[in-house]
């Protein structure tokens, strides 16, 4: 959840500046839409290995480190994906945070978590 929320958070804040920035004809949408999805895969990326480097071995988990790994990255991409569509969507970090749950509940509620494994 701390790959949307940071997305939350940041798009409301960053819109004024691409508002303006695109209306002097500075970049276009797909220029800023690439760069912010470049950074957050890098930026994802890294906070991935930093959480396997710490919680693999402290847990003691068995397997391919880099499956681990890449398996926390592409989850966290996903839900980043959803958090930026509901960031464009809204215009304040307030109503951002507020909708939030509307993406994230389903999210636990469906991830299996709660599945009686008998």
């Amino acid at each position: 959840f701390g790959a949307a929320q940071g997305v939350l958070v940041k798009l409301p804040l960053v819109r004024g500046l691409f508002l303006r920035e695109y209306a002097a004809g500075t970049y276009s949408a797909g220029a800023f839409f690439i760069t912010f999805v470049v950074q957050q895969l890098i930026q994802g990326l890294v906070i991935a290995l930093v959480t396997y480097l710490i919680a693999y071995w402290l847990m003691g988990l068995n397997g391919p480190f880099m499956l681990f790994v890449l398996t926390f990255w592409a989850s966290a991409q996903a839900i980043s994906g959803i958090a930026f569509l509901l960031g464009v969507a809204v215009s304040d970090v307030e109503t951002a945070t507020a909708l939030s749950p509307l993406i994230l509940v389903p999210q636990i509620l469906f991830a299996g978590f709660f599945i009686e494994s008998d």
